[in-house]
């Protein structure tokens, strides 16, 4: 599996609907998967949701969200994959754009955290053991910190010059 046939998959999941059937629907093809192609998914997923640790995603994160601790932003990071290349390449480069996806789509992301584990899940029914035993695993390089510039958190006019639009659509 390379990165392509991983978005494609992500790609057919998104017809699925709303994140609950994503969540089945990509359970359901990753256990149709070989050991070899959940460990290339779960490599793949894991480099993916390590790209997108920056500060602007998690002030949307905190907006979308009225707030967001280290592990809601692990879920946020999941469900931001999950969205599709388009949508993460775009929210990347800025990350404001995430409000074109609505309030309803975006609330989703507090509730992702599954999404995480597919592929360690689906290896696990498959071979009876934990992905991390197997060695093929990849390690990934993770950061100690988020990209970018840090943010204050009691601060509103700093979250809502980083993400106006998103700051939009969840303050009034």
């Amino acid at each position: 599996m390379n990165q392509q046939q991983f978005w494609d998959i992500i790609q057919d999941s998104l017809r699925a609907g709303n994140a609950e059937d994503q969540l089945d629907f990509l359970s359901d093809k990753l256990e149709t998967f070989s050991k070899e192609d959940l460990l290339e998914f779960d490599y793949i997923f894991r480099q993916l949701h390590e790209e997108c640790y920056n500060w602007d995603l998690w002030a949307a994160a905190y907006t979308i969200q009225g707030g967001c601790s280290d592990d809601g932003f692990i879920d946020f990071r999941s469900w931001l994959v999950v969205q599709g290349k388009d949508v993460f390449e775009k929210s990347l480069k800025n990350s404001d754009t995430l409000a074109e996806l609505g309030r309803e789509k975006l609330e989703e992301s507090e509730e992702a955290e599954d999404f995480y584990y597919l592929a360690a899940d689906a290896y696990e029914e498959l071979t009876g053991k934990e992905i991390e035993s197997d060695p093929a695993f990849k390690e990934i390089a993770y950061k100690e910190a988020p990209d970018g510039k840090d943010w204050d958190e009691d601060n509103l006019d700093e979250l809502r010059a980083r993400n106006p639009d998103v700051f939009k659509v969840f303050w009034k």
